[in-house]
């Protein structure tokens, strides 16, 4: 009769003991999917920022050649220069969303409707400090 009383104690014991190495389990594998997702979140704004940093370059290299050819005749006005800006930012944000596929793409047409205009102001700030 305590022999069973004993395999009954034991039995609960084992079961707890599993229960509970099954939750760490779950626990530990939920924490790593969580990671990944993260990491790979990461990656995705990283190529997306890429993308926009090369759309940035492209942007200015286009405005500096349109500026000259304006300047050709002497005179720029600010208006032109307002319109050759606007046309600027969004050379870059087109070409970013060209460049940029998969979810970075993706990440990128999102951003487009919301910040990316401040996201070029990023990026041309940093390469302004580059310069100096």
């Amino acid at each position: 009769m305590w022999q069973g009383i004993l395999v009954s104690i034991i039995a609960s014991v084992v079961i707890g003991v599993v229960n509970r190495f099954a939750s760490i389990l779950k626990t530990k594998v939920e924490i790593e999917k969580e990671k990944a997702e993260r990491q790979k979140q990461s990656q995705t704004e990283a190529a997306g920022w890429m993308a926009l940093e090369i759309g940035v370059a492209k942007a200015q290299q286009e405005i500096a050649d349109s500026a000259k050819k304006m300047a050709a005749d002497g005179k720029i006005t600010k208006g032109e220069l307002k319109v050759e800006l606007r046309n600027a930012e969004d050379l870059a944000k087109k070409t970013a969303i060209e460049l940029a596929t998969g979810p970075a793409g993706k990440w990128l047409a999102e951003m487009a409707a919301n910040a990316i205009g401040g996201m070029i102001d990023l990026i041309l700030a940093g390469n302004k400090r580059d310069d100096k």
